[in-house]
């Protein structure tokens, strides 16, 4: 997707959305132990085996921002929609006052609610509306960081995702079960790199390492 569908993306992106849907997950409170697994994959990469059926989800690594009984939450970190001026961006989102430069790059964070704008990032940056997953990286919401994005003083690493990917309860590990996904470890370096060709490759090559 070219500059074009990025200027037609910054016409429908709403701070609202952005906000709202962080407020929600910090308002759940802790994330109650599965029923049907043992293990909470918050803060893990999941990672599309070949057997995945899903055209969807083919060759996708999610990080896993929520799970728990009701379900579960993450992104997509491996697919690039498009490139064009952070200034253009940032003012789709209601911030006028600013005179940001350089580029950035928008991910496909999901087939959810396609136009939801989430900004995953490193750690080293939180305000009140910042949902930190297992200490590796974290989520933010609201005017605030996109006025410190375009001040230079927001978190050192980040994407900003359209859309995200959502299980219902018991829908993840069935699909664990079915051999669709890999849980592999994340770190920042996966998470942020813009190397989106080689990911599901580097991604799938960590199922060896212990979680």
């Amino acid at each position: 997707m070219g500059s074009f569908a990025y200027n037609r993306l910054c016409g429908f992106l709403s701070i609202g959305t952005l906000t709202g849907l962080v407020l929600t997950l910090l308002a759940s409170g802790p994330a109650a132990a599965p029923q049907i697994s043992a293990e909470n994959l918050s803060g893990k990469l999941l990672v599309a085996t070949p057997h995945m059926s899903d055209p969807r989800f083919a060759r996708s690594v999610v990080f896993i921002l929520r799970h728990d009984i009701e379900g579960a939450m993450g992104l997509i970190i491996n697919r690039q929609i498009g490139s064009g001026p952070l200034l253009k961006f940032l003012k789709g989102l209601g911030v006028e006052d600013t005179q940001a430069q350089g580029d950035i790059t928008l991910y496909y964070g999901g087939p959810m609610e396609p136009y939801l704008t989430l900004m995953l990032h490193s750690s080293d940056y939180a305000i009140a509306e910042t949902l930190t997953i297992d200490g590796i990286a974290a989520m933010s919401g609201g005017l605030e960081v996109l006025k410190a994005v375009s001040e230079g003083k927001g978190p050192n690493k980040y994407i900003f995702t359209l859309g995200y990917a959502g299980w219902g309860s018991g829908q993840l590990e069935h699909e664990l079960q079915g051999n669709s996904w890999v849980v592999v470890p994340a770190d920042e370096e996966i998470l942020f790199d813009g190397d989106v060709e080689e990911k599901w490759e580097r991604a799938y090559s960590r199922r060896k390492i212990d979680l």
